[in-house]
């Protein structure tokens, strides 16, 4: 019941969406032009290939002239469909392993314009190496999720790179803000950990991400307690040992926002960061010589 409330809400409201295009006189080119959007997004959303944000309704509603009570409707909408696509997550990652939960995922990211995620200890999935999910996946904590199946393991290994494509979306835009312990916490053998750390100097290069370190000598301005996500700073995701968190006050979502700006301000891009990963990686090279 669930999944199919989630595609009748989500249906209605891109049929609302773009009931107030036509009436408003706007071609879905206009609109994307006056919203500051790429046309493709208008044309996903509606058809409802793509859930919009709170902010996206808002602007639609500002460029076709949609009175408040009409706004309020919609939102209810976003909201009914939000809240149905988790109950069918949840019965999801029940029936289906934490493969299944990173099809859900994958999806989640795939609706999203803005993705912003903050990793202290590990590199996140959406950059990690087929190696590295891997034998982080191997760890026993993370044996609850799937409980050690390997052809569990294999499709979770699969989607998470699935999720991948992402990065190379023109229509999103994706911040990662790593510490640098992310980069040398040994959750995997040497080798893998150099791929891996190869992988983030490639990535450094994807238009759509962007990407930060902040490395050990900066002065932390907040206390990163643990990782999380945010979707476009409606919705923030934290990943407990057992289970993920959602959070969708308003009030709590734009606390989370604030500290990822705080965090972004001590990193270090582009050539900055590749000053702190090379290296990380020729000690784990001459490591791996010597043994």
């Amino acid at each position: 019941m669930a999944v199919r409330g989630y595609f009748r809400a989500r249906r209605t409201l891109a049929e609302r969406l773009r009931e107030l295009r036509r009436a408003s006189g706007l071609t879905g080119t206009q609109l994307a032009e006056g919203l500051g959007w790429a046309q493709s997004k208008v044309s996903r959303t509606e058809n409802g290939k793509q859930l919009p944000s709170e902010e996206d309704i808002r602007g639609w509603a500002r460029a076709t002239q949609a009175p408040e009570d009409v706004v309020q409707e919609l939102l209810i909408l976003l909201n009914r469909a939000r809240s149905d696509h988790e109950a069918a997550r949840g019965h999801s990652s029940l029936t289906r392993g934490f493969s299944g939960l990173q099809q859900d995922i994958l999806a989640f990211e795939a609706q999203a314009s803005l993705i912003m995620d903050f990793q202290p200890a590990m590199i996140p999935g959406l950059l990690q190496t087929p190696a590295y999910a891997r034998e982080l996946l191997s760890l026993p904590s993370a044996l609850p999720a799937y409980g050690g199946a390997e052809d569990d393991l294999n499709r979770t290994v699969h989607f998470r790179m699935e999720r991948q494509k992402v990065l190379y979306d023109e229509n999103k835009r994706i911040q990662i803000i790593l510490l640098e312990g992310a980069l040398r916490c040994r959750l995997c053998t040497p080798a893998t950990l150099l791929g891996q750390l190869d992988r983030l100097l490639i990535a450094l290069d994807i238009p759509a991400l962007a990407l930060g370190i902040i490395p050990f000598t900066a002065q932390l301005p907040v206390l990163p307690l643990c990782g999380f996500d945010i979707y476009d700073k409606d919705v923030v995701n934290i990943e407990t040992l057992t289970r993920e968190e959602k959070i969708r006050d308003p009030g709590e979502v734009e606390k989370y926002v604030q500290i990822f700006n705080v965090l972004t301000e001590v990193a270090g891009f582009d050539d900055e960061a590749r000053a702190i990963i090379q290296p990380i990686m020729r000690e784990l090279a001459i490591e791996l010589r010597g043994t």
